[in-house]
């Protein structure tokens, strides 16, 4: 069931440019200060059919890397923004090929909440390791009760 609503989502092509120029305002204006920043590497954990990456690269970061689970949505996020990296992992194994300390923003956005308590501390723990000293997680968790 989740493989299938996984794919369903990704099916709605004729959407897309609506809904990403509606995610992308959404974004900005939940983010604030928060929103990457030009010049930034940036990674989007379950990053959907590329709202994130999008709206990274459209601030000016250098690159984006989405890591996304799902097979259709990452075809669909690399068939409309070739200018980023789409990994198909999932969260317990996402950032095991990322360098350290080589990433300013990590996007965790409606996911944490839904993360296992025992993979929710060691991905956290790969998250520090990528993320460049001083530089963020962004979060957001509003199911998390």
């Amino acid at each position: 069931m989740i493989d299938q609503y996984s794919e369903t989502t990704s099916s709605c092509t004729a959407l897309i440019e609506k809904m990403k120029a509606n995610a992308t305002a959404t974004l900005s204006r939940l983010l604030g200060d928060w929103r990457a920043q030009p010049g930034e590497v940036m990674v989007d954990l379950c990053s959907g059919t590329d709202e994130g990456c999008l709206f990274a690269l459209s601030r000016g970061a250098v690159s984006a890397i989405g890591i996304n689970l799902s097979g259709g949505e990452n075809g669909l996020a690399r068939a409309h923004l070739p200018g980023a990296a789409f990994l198909g992992t999932d969260l317990a194994t996402d950032l095991q090929g990322v360098a350290d300390n080589s990433v300013d923003r990590i996007m965790a956005l409606n996911i944490l909440e839904h993360i296992d308590k025992q993979l929710l501390a060691p991905m956290l723990e790969r998250a520090a390791r990528v993320l460049k000293p001083s530089d963020y997680l962004v979060a957001m968790t509003p199911n998390a009760g």
